[in-house]
């Protein structure tokens, strides 16, 4: 898809021009701090002070100084260590040209401005030249436009680029984001946020890291129009701001919280501050919120300072710390919540204590006591905040109509790139030429989407002896590193992996074992979550081949090197953003994950067979036994483990981080061990574990949101084998359907006519016979808006399931599609026994609805679930996070 960004050269000249507000842009009462923290972060970047401020020393404006410094004074250590001053300057070039030209530009405050539009750094993305290519593009669309219309155009076009898909939790840059056409809702915020900042508009990302009602979390942005901030959901335009399919699930949220680069002074509760950034409570605009309050004493209730403090949110199987505070003098933390179930758990060295801060309690004290060993099992009751009455938009028809419209040319025009993709025939046609398995290269291909020229090149370069090699390490890396990556950072892995063994291995000569360290440990380039780039030659680039022999004859060199050579701060990189080997190498300073990251980087460079441990994530190298790193100077010893097999029966097979998840006590916490997408076979077969104390974690999700908790606390000793049940609680008793309806109703069917793009009725579909005896989901749609979108993933990927169920899944629709309608093209995906019917004005949702004693309501998608017999079990109106787990769960009450 070409974007029409102007060339690089041709922006620098552009830019270069002086700009027509040259004033200073950081005010006299913040200058002293904000170079005071500049001077703390160059002294941090000593190693790379060249690269990073040597753009200093060039003919600057006051205000691109100011902008300079202010970006490096707060600046997390991934960014010190991998990017440019010139990539900061161009940044801050278009982003000071663009005050300039755009006519909101003077609206905005220096304070506003310095923290949520010159930051190029939304969350935890890779940086990309986003900045000036978007402000290229978008600054005419925008021309002549009010600010408030500006944003919804810049959404459109964020629309017309990506849309959602689910993917894995490393954040793509913008424009990887536009290339792959889709991202997760994170990675979309990220876009909206660069979009709206490169053309000057003040943006941040909102985020409720966890819901309380559904396992889940969601990203939306907001936007400053004249002194106030306005939600919207990002490339998912509406006709108007402060409208959203989020909007219901936020009104029951606990936080919602967005961070503010350099600290931001509002009346905002800070949730966490430190001298890089503040992150701001903001829920009160979205939910009920009150000050929720723990004590902590000591078993003679004596306040304890200095205690950790989780205000722990049920979610994904754990409870994840909304807030970590540690109690002031008084013994006490506090934060800002909505109103739903909290388990608070309260530390201090080995001292502990746990309790239920219920939705109706603010305050609660917590009585810490030496860390509990004993075996057990507690039963909790979690409940979510109350759902609330649905907001009502008050949105003409027309204007409505009008954005369906414009969303459905949005699709068209981003489909017809995604039609540029690969395709089965040109991966025959590669297929042959290279003499590849062709399922195995369409599997790769598919998933590179946008970047599939990049991994045909790949492919293309690589000698034909080691095709085979390629397609082993292209197997191995994620889906998003085959989107992203280009063919040289690839061929630099491949060519280079094999340096340790002073020439190309033959895997015939390789034995069973070895293959399997080889290929995810040595070949692989991807380590943990950090974006891949050349770190081979790189790294051998710094070394040499004589030090990365030593290190692959002693590995305890590596550690010994990286323990003396790289200084620890887990406060910098205060994103969390996953530091890339070479960087750390360079900068030399890391937070523990990027030290480890690098660490196992500099074996696999060597040749040395190297991890981070699955679950807990221990750097970890195999010297004729995997040994984990000990940092304090001792020799690292061979891993001691306790080995337990978890079992367990259930209808569907348990998924880690939904039905359960595994914690391991360290530090005075339960921290949850990292098994994200591994298959339940995987638990079954048996875990090798450190020895120490365990919790399993079970929840059973009910229907209003609430959650039935079983928690089985366990040790464990050393060489020690164990079967752990994995038992759920059962449901609560199914309540009285919400009424009894008539199945024997007949509804035209509709489909698209054979020629041409209009839609047309068929014959009548009676209900009663598409039950099957089994019984029905019903849904009425809308008309392509984003709720509908969302419902229609969710039913979409409940295909195995509906089909072996057996009963009818209806969609219906409440006049004629007009044209080509493309989220109506989600059928084809779905069940088999999926039919599509018309409803003429929902007169029959009104019956139905008349006699469950329910209102006739506009907020599509209405859901039902209805047995065989006509009882309506289930009902949802407008998209709820997580209907698809509920619809599950009615069929599995339709089964019994």
């Amino acid at each position: 898809m070409r974007l029409n960004f102007l060339p690089t050269l041709f922006l620098l000249i552009a830019y270069s021009l002086c700009v027509a507000d040259d004033r200073p842009i950081i005010s006299d009462t913040r200058r002293a701090r904000v170079e005071a923290q500049f001077k703390y972060q160059r002294a941090i970047a000593e190693h790379r002070s060249s690269e990073l401020f040597g753009v200093m020393n060039d003919t600057l404006t006051q205000a691109e100084k100011d902008a300079l410094t202010y970006l490096y004074a707060y600046m997390p250590l991934q960014d010190m260590a991998d990017y440019d001053g010139e990539f900061f300057l161009r940044a801050v070039k278009a982003t000071l040209k663009a005050r300039s030209e755009m006519p909101w530009g003077e609206t905005i405050t220096d304070d506003v401005f310095l923290a949520f539009v010159l930051p190029i750094r939304v969350n935890n993305e890779n940086l990309d030249e986003a900045r000036p290519e978007l402000f290229a593009t978008l600054k005419d669309r925008v021309k002549g436009l009010s600010m408030e219309k500006a944003i919804l155009e810049v959404n459109h076009w964020c629309h017309e680029k990506v849309t959602y898909r689910g993917t894995d939790g490393r954040t793509s840059g913008p424009l990887s984001t536009i290339r792959t056409s889709w991202g997760r809702c994170g990675e979309e915020t990220v876009l909206v946020v660069a979009a709206l900042r490169a053309v000057g508009i003040p943006a941040r990302q909102l985020y409720t890291p966890r819901w309380a009602h559904v396992d889940d979390n969601h990203a939306w942005v907001e936007a400053w129009v004249d002194g106030n901030w306005h939600f919207l959901g990002a490339c998912e335009p509406e006709p108007m701001l402060d409208m959203a399919w989020f909007h219901e699930p936020a009104r029951r949220a606990m936080m919602v919280h967005t961070k503010a680069y350099g600290g931001f002074q509002n009346d905002s509760f800070k949730v966490k501050s430190d001298r890089y950034h503040d992150e701001l409570q903001v829920l009160s605009t979205y939910a009920p919120a009150s000050e929720r309050r723990v004590s902590v004493v000591d078993v003679a209730n004596r306040p304890v300072s200095g205690a950790l403090v989780e205000f722990g949110l049920y979610n994904y199987a754990e409870f994840f710390p909304l807030s970590s505070p540690l109690t002031d003098s008084k013994g006490q933390a506090l934060l800002p919540t909505g109103k739903g179930d909290l388990r608070i758990w309260a530390s201090k060295d080995n001292l502990t204590g746990s309790a239920i801060l219920n939705a109706d309690v603010d305050e609660i004290v917590i009585k810490i006591a030496p860390f509990n060993t004993e075996e057990r099992i507690e039963f909790l009751d979690i409940n979510p905040p109350i759902e609330p009455m649905p907001v009502i938009y008050e949105v003409s028809k027309e204007a409505r109509e009008a954005n369906r419209i414009r969303l459905a040319r949005e699709d068209r025009i981003r489909e017809a790139y995604m039609a540029t993709f690969a395709n089965e025939a040109s991966c025959r046609a590669l297929a042959s030429e290279l003499e590849l398995n062709s399922a195995e290269l369409w599997d790769v291909l598919y998933s590179s989407q946008g970047n599939h020229a990049q991994i045909r090149k790949f492919l293309q370069t690589v000698p034909a002896e080691q095709l085979h090699w390629a397609m082993a390490m292209l197997g191995v890396i994620s889906e998003k590193d085959l989107r992203d990556t280009p063919a040289s950072v690839l061929l630099d892995h491949l060519e280079l992996a094999f340096e340790g063994f002073h020439g190309l291995v033959d895997a015939d000569e390789m034995s069973h074992g070895e293959m399997e360290r080889f290929i995810p440990y040595i070949l692989s380039p991807r380590i943990h979550n950090e974006l891949l780039t050349p770190w081979r030659s790189g790294l051998r680039g710094i070394f040499g081949d004589t030090q990365m022999d030593a290190f692959k004859r002693n590995p305890q060199l590596v550690v010994d090197w990286v323990r003396e050579n790289i200084k620890i701060d887990d406060v910098a990189n205060w994103l969390h953003v996953p530091m890339r080997p070479l960087g750390v190498a360079k900068l030399k300073v890391a937070d523990q994950l990027g030290r480890d990251i690098l660490f196992v980087a500099l074996c696999r460079t060597a040749g040395i067979p190297a991890r981070l441990e699955i679950g807990t994530l221990a750097p970890q190298f195999f010297q004729s036994n995997w040994k984990t790193v000990n940092w304090s100077g001792q020799p690292s010893a061979a891993v001691q483990t306790a080995t337990i097999k978890i079992t367990g029966h259930l209808e569907t097979k348990p998924v880690y981080f939904s039905h359960f998840a595994l914690a391991r006590y360290s530090g005075g916490r339960y921290q949850t061990l990292d098994y994200e997408g591994m298959p339940w076979e995987f638990f079954e077969a048996g875990l090798a574990l450190e020895p120490g104390s365990y919790c399993l974690t079970t929840g059973n999700r009910q229907d209003d949101g609430s959650v039935l908790i079983r928690m089985a606390y366990f040790g464990l000793k050393a060489n020690e084998s164990r079967v752990v049940p994995m038992v759920m609680r059962p449901s609560k008793p199914a309540p009285a359907p919400l009424g009894v309806i008539e199945t024997n109703v007949s509804l035209p069917s509709i489909a698209k006519a054979r020629f041409g793009s209009r839609w047309v009725e068929g014959r009548p579909q009676n209900l009663a016979s598409l039950s099957n005896d089994k019984g029905l989901i019903l849904a009425w749609i809308g008309n392509g808006d984003e709720p509908t979108r969302h419902a229609l993933l969710d039913l979409e990927q409940l295909r195995e399931p509906i089909e072996k169920w057996g009963g009818g899944l209806v969609l219906v629709v409440q006049e004629l599609p007009n044209g080509d309608v493309t989220y109506l093209d989600k059928i084809g995906n779905m069940a088999t026994q999926t039919q599509l019917l018309l409803d003429n004005n929902a007169q029959i949702l009104k019956q139905i609805l008349e006699k469950t004693a329910r209102q006739p309501s506009d907020q599509l998608p209405v859901i039902m679930g209805v047995s065989r017999d006509g009882n309506v079990i289930y009902y949802s109106e407008g998209y709820k996070i997580g209907v698809g787990e509920q619809v599950l769960k009615a069929i599995r009450r339709m089964e019994k």
